[in-house]
């Protein structure tokens, strides 16, 4: 059994609400906020080390641009980033062996 650092999970779930506000922002066409929330998931990732998630977030970053409509595809992008933190999320041992997260703490 794995024990997950608390801070780590607060760490996790601010990461997890940015993502979902990404979607929200995305149906809403604010494709700003979506900027604004990839970036946030961005940083979040990078901090504890998370290279697959991190790598979701830049592909989505690169579909929405840096301003205006966003490139086609930036739907499956956003998937993309869902179902890198929904692996994140089932495998609690990955969270754990953050140790970008364990050394800044």
């Amino acid at each position: 059994m794995h024990t997950v650092d608390p801070h780590l999970v607060k760490w996790f779930e601010a990461i997890y609400a940015n993502a979902v506000a990404i979607g929200d922002a995305a149906l809403a066409e604010d494709f700003d906020e979506a900027r604004f929330r990839t970036h946030l998931v961005i940083v979040g990732a990078e901090s504890l080390g998370m290279m697959a998630l991190l790598h979701a977030a830049k592909v989505v970053e690169a579909t929405l641009g840096e301003s205006g409509d966003p490139l086609p595809g930036y739907g499956a992008a956003i998937l993309g980033l869902a179902k890198s933190l929904r692996l994140l999320a089932r495998a609690p041992s990955a969270l754990a062996g953050s140790a970008t997260f364990s050394a800044a703490t």
